[in-house]
């Protein structure tokens, strides 16, 4: 039977599991910024589509039902600016009638902002949009050089892009 000498071992040495360690601590220290990146402009595009979805189903329900069908952020029974922080609710007619909410939409997650310049978005019975309502819908979460918009013409279509700026 031939028996190990002590020049034949088994396994690693400490020294070198601490330079594999930090070579792992150096790769996590790149990607996890970068992972988590991807991971907040997920959060932001996927909001932004189910804002589009719901803004085109309104539109679509204001041409099939012949009325208008409203889109704003609610608090109580007043439409409000802050499209960041309220629920976003669409419902049937002009007036804030929301007996007549058919969807609701949350608001964006905690530091991400969702701006537009009116307080109300409103669907004629033709899909277009009521009276100079057009405008740009903007995605902005703090830190990050991009956001992403969701502009919709008079005629009700929209359009939707990534922008490599920051939110100004």
């Amino acid at each position: 039977m031939k028996q190990l000498t002590p020049s034949h071992h088994h396994g690693f040495t400490l020294t070198e599991c601490l330079i594999v360690l930090f070579l792992l601590c150096c790769i996590a220290a790149f990607t996890v910024p970068t992972v988590h990146e991807l991971w907040v402009r997920q959060q932001a595009e996927s909001y932004m589509q189910q804002l589009r979805q719901a803004l085109n189903l309104a539109r679509v329900k204001a041409v099939s039902e012949n009325q208008i069908v409203s889109v704003c952020p609610k608090q109580g029974n007043q439409c409000q600016y802050d499209w960041s922080h309220l629920q976003i609710a669409i419902f049937s007619g002009e007036t804030t009638d929301f007996s007549k909410v058919w969807k609701v939409l949350p608001p964006p997650v905690n530091n991400h902002q969702l701006r537009y310049n009116r307080p109300v978005l409103q669907f004629r019975a033709d899909g277009s949009l009521n009276g100079l309502q057009n405008g740009t819908f903007a995605y902005c979460v703090d830190g990050y050089p991009w956001h992403l918009t969701l502009s919709f013409s008079q005629a009700g279509r929209s359009q939707s892009s990534l922008e490599p700026t920051p939110c100004s």
